[in-house]
């Protein structure tokens, strides 16, 4: 999570293929989110912030 924050503010542009290349770890996306709410707020929280 931390590195996608990273590239985020580092100014890398984002998209799904990104999100999908750099939170692979963390599985399946949508289940991840739908298990950690939080974790999709903090994106959008740093992406309103860019």
């Amino acid at each position: 999570m931390g590195i996608y924050l990273y590239q985020l503010k580092s100014g890398v542009k984002d998209g799904e293929a990104i999100q999908q290349s750099t939170l692979r770890p963390w599985g399946d996306l949508s289940s991840s989110f739908t298990e950690y709410p939080q974790w999709q707020k903090l994106i959008e929280e740093v992406k309103e912030t860019l």
